[in-house]
């Protein structure tokens, strides 16, 4: 038999205390009585894309609402051309939905283009909601904000995009030393891709006279993949390459070159946009926006030089014994640096054999 005053659904379905319907948490048990969430609230846009749709809803027993802020639509971007009502408050019942539509213009979205401040690719729409938590952290209660996420269709890419070290001491890449560089290669588009490969190529360089030019190879180790590894819509996956120096590739004392682009094979990132360009690079730098694209693979790159030398240090050529006031003191003389970098001497120290009064 239902219950005609209504109550019954206000009830808390954790310890069936009764609740008033402005409340948002059990007072019993504490439990949530209120709870919105977004369906679809992740879009991906492309050069189709007029308009879009998202739906929010209740799985509560209490009514909650939300409400889009003016003062957040100010920072939205230009090809956002329509949106709901600013600063009205909606209501929600328990098991209802509210369909939210937004327009888009599909000529400024910056796709197969680099984003800018002022036109960035992604769009964050916050709806501020009735629903108020207290945040731990912040030793205060907070309202809940639900966030619709609207993004241009974007390809796969690494991080960094380059890697330039301005010197390397060989003493830490010899001998099974090694230092790590890792790479974290993202998926910006839209559906799940595969990286099924990791290599290295060879770029131009221009070698300083009394250099040597080490091959890739010679200075990274890439990891092996033992499969394809899966990287769904907005997540990533490391790739742990080193820098180790194989033997035999830098004479004593010589300083060495290396330029190259790590090169991360993926597949099933799908048809490109017409607006795309095969390769969106500046070729002067290889940077890894480089996206080289053939039937449904594609190489995205990411650059890595720098300078391997023997590290800076001193050493002794000359030692002699001084006697001052009677007593022996020993002098030692620098003035040779074998390494690759210059060292600067910036004081002497004058040491007292031990049981030798030091005044």
């Amino acid at each position: 038999m239902s219950d005609p005053s209504g109550t019954a659904a206000l009830r808390c379905p954790s310890c069936s205390f009764l609740a008033a319907a402005v409340d948002d948490a059990c007072g019993g048990c504490g439990a949530p009585l209120a709870r919105l969430s977004v369906v679809g609230g992740r879009v991906t846009l492309n050069e189709r894309s007029e308009h879009v749709e998202v739906v929010v809803t209740t799985t509560g027993v209490a009514p909650a609402s939300f409400v889009l802020r003016s003062s957040d639509a100010r920072s939205f971007p230009p090809w956002l051309a329509g949106f709901p009502d600013l600063d009205v408050a909606v209501m929600v019942s328990p098991g209802a939905t509210v369909p939210l539509r937004f327009l888009v213009d599909p000529i400024k979205l910056p796709l197969g283009a680099v984003s800018s401040v002022r036109n960035p690719g992604k769009a964050i729409i916050p709806l501020v909601t009735s629903i108020v938590r207290f945040d731990d952290k912040r030793g205060r209660s907070i309202r809940r904000v639900l966030a619709i996420e609207l993004a241009t269709e974007g390809r796969p890419a690494s991080s960094p995009r380059a890697a330039s070290y301005r010197f390397l001491s060989r003493e830490l890449l010899e001998g099974g030393a090694s230092l790590p560089r890792p790479f974290t290669v993202r998926n910006d588009g839209g559906h799940a891709v595969s990286l099924i490969g990791v290599s290295l190529a060879s770029r131009d360089l221009i070698v300083p006279q009394g250099a040597i030019e080490l091959a890739p190879e010679a200075i990274i180790a890439l990891p092996a993949l033992p499969q394809a590894l899966v990287i769904p819509p907005g997540g990533s996956v490391v790739v742990d390459a080193r820098l180790r120096l194989l033997p035999g590739r830098l004479p004593e004392g010589a300083l060495g070159v290396f330029a190259a682009d790590v090169v991360f094979a993926i597949r099933g990132s799908g048809a490109r946009s017409s607006r795309d360009t095969s390769k969106s690079v500046d070729e002067s730098s290889g940077a890894n926006s480089a996206m080289d694209i053939s039937d449904d693979i594609e190489h995205t790159r990411a650059s890595i030089d720098g300078l391997v030398g023997d590290g800076p240090r001193v050493r002794v050529a000359e030692s002699l014994s001084v006697h001052t006031g009677g007593r022996p003191l020993r002098a030692v003389l620098v003035n040779d640096n074998p390494g690759a970098v210059p060292v600067r001497v910036t004081g002497a120290e004058v040491l007292v054999p031990p049981g030798e009064p030091d005044d």
